[in-house]
Parts: C-alpha cells; structure tokens; sequence
C-alpha cells in the first residue's frame, strides 16, 4: 500500500471483488439446484442491473463514440452469457480462474503491439498462466468434486478471449465517459440484446420452479443482480479511483477466493489440488506480469489502467 489513506479504498475494493465472487457462487447454486437456464439469468440480471443503474446514477449516454461503444455492447453480452454458460459446464470458482486468464491475454497484445516491453517477468508471467490451464483441466485427484469438460474448457476460454477485447475496447470509453456510464449504459442495451432469448427460458424456470423454492430463488436472483452486480461495481469503481495499479490487481484476486470458498460453503463443492494449484498460477501469472508493467511505466500508463477495469 501506498500510505494509510489508501487502506480503507483497498479494503473497499476487496469488498466488491468479493461479492463479485459470490455472485458466481450464487449463479451457480441458481443452475445447479433451481434448474434455472444461464440465458433466463443473463436477462434478468441485465435488465435488473442495468435498471438500477440508470435510476440512481443517472450517467450520461456516450453518443459520440457509436460504433466503438455498439462493439462494446456486443462483447459485453458474449461476455457475460460467456461466463455464465462456463458456470453451468463447471462452477464458479473454475469459471473465474478461466477468466481470469484475460489479463495475460491483454499483455500479450500489448507486447504484439509493441505498447510495452519484453522482459523475462512477463514471459514468466505468460508460463505461469499456461501451466494454470493445464493444472486446472486436468482431474488426477480423485477426491476433487468438480470436474471440467472440453465444453467448459472451450466456453472458459471463449469468456477469458471476451474478456480481453472487452478490456481493450471500454478502455478509451471509460477515459472519455466514465466507468458508471459505460457499463450503465452498456449493460442496458445487453439487456435489450438478451431480451429475446432470455424469455422462454424465463417463463420456463417459472412454470417449472417449486412453490417451496420461491423464496431461495428470489434471494439468489437478486443478489445476483443487485448484491453481485451493482453493489459490487459501485465499491470496486470507488475503491479503483484511490489505489494503485498494483493495488488493484492484488484486490481483485479476490473475485476467485471468494468464489472457491463459496462454492465449498455453501454447495460443498470442492476443487483438487492440482486445480486449486493451477488457479493459484493463474493469479501469480497476473500479478508478475502487472509488477513488470509497472516497473516499465509505459507511456500514457494505458495498460495500468486495464487492471482496474472490471466487467461485472
């Protein structure tokens, strides 16, 4: 930490990063135990959000940038349906680690686009991420209560991919129009994208769903939608504005941590060991890479800026 001052906004940080973690453990519980359809989610968590947003915000509409902010959108969608999908194929904690892997992705371009340099950290940073993979794919451990398809793998990856040009793309937006407006607005016309295909899977979840259930399901869906989503992005967004970009990246590894720890809480589900150590690589991965960044100071500070840009 940089000085007293910056302890509380990282701790507010933390804070969100975690509900963001517990957010995926509820999604979860809402597939795995409720039968609920990750597209009738995906829309009702939008539209709710979204909602939400616009009312107590009230942001301004980033009109002058049409065709970057109708790209954004579209990856906003792919991302969050992306991620949900991959919770549904898994569970949350092997959904987060998978996306987690964005970060190294970006590093990537950005050294392909000569933004920033070589150096042995980040190459290690890059070998760390792969092993992750692998460790976390593989099933050795018996005794592991999760398991992980091809079907997850390749939705995993496709999530972490949309993450990565979604990180890209919002960075110049945010710049320009605010994170609150950005992502209010984003996540409105996502909404409005999902509308469609999230209607027969909501009707059927009703129709289907257990009187008895009600009250969980109800609980689950908002926390979800208010609790993970706006209550999580409101501390992370004020907690990125006072810390540092190294900060940032050790609060957000938070998001995995609380997802693992949720899911073997509350749905008794647990990871092996190899996947745990495969996760843990992935989160030293980001940070070596982040610390080498930092040490670069690379004009304009673009890519310190990306850690701190969030997409749930």
């Amino acid at each position: 930490m940089e000085d007293k001052g910056s302890l509380k906004p990282f701790l507010i940080s933390i804070t969100g990063a975690t509900l963001w973690g517990l957010s995926g453990t509820a999604s979860s519980a809402l597939f795995e135990v409720l039968g609920m359809n990750p597209l009738a989610l995906l829309s009702i968590r939008l539209i709710v959000s979204s909602a939400l947003m616009l009312i107590l915000f009230k942001p301004k509409f980033p009109g002058s940038d049409l065709k970057l902010f109708a790209i954004y959108v579209a990856t906003t969608f792919i991302l969050q349906l992306s991620y949900l999908e991959t919770i549904d194929l898994s569970n949350a904690p092997t959904a987060t680690f998978l996306q987690f892997l964005y970060f190294p992705m970006v590093v990537l371009f950005e050294l392909i686009m000569r933004k920033i340099r070589f150096s042995l950290l980040l190459l290690a940073g890059l070998i760390l991420s792969l092993i992750g993979i692998v460790l976390l794919t593989i099933s050795i451990n018996p005794d592991s209560t999760l398991r992980i398809s091809l079907d997850a793998l390749i939705v995993g990856l496709i999530c972490a991919l949309s993450a990565a040009i979604y990180t890209v793309i919002s960075s110049p937006l945010v710049r320009k129009y605010g994170s609150i407006s950005v992502v209010s607005w984003g996540f409105f016309f996502a909404a409005l994208i999902s509308i469609p295909t999230g209607i027969m899977p909501i009707l059927n979840f009703v129709r289907t769903l257990n009187p008895g259930s009600i009250p969980l399901a109800i609980f689950l869906i908002l926390f979800v939608s208010v609790v993970g989503t706006l209550v999580a992005f409101t501390l992370y967004s004020y907690g990125m504005r006072k810390i540092s970009a190294s900060s940032a990246a050790l609060s957000g590894t938070m998001e995995p941590i609380s997802a693992s720890l949720g899911s073997s809480i509350f749905l008794d589900q647990y990871l092996g060991d190899f996947q745990y150590f495969g996760g843990f690589l992935i989160i030293i991965s980001i940070l070596l890479c982040q610390y080498s960044i930092i040490k670069q100071k690379p004009k304009g500070n673009r890519i310190r800026r990306l850690i701190k840009i969030r997409m749930r």
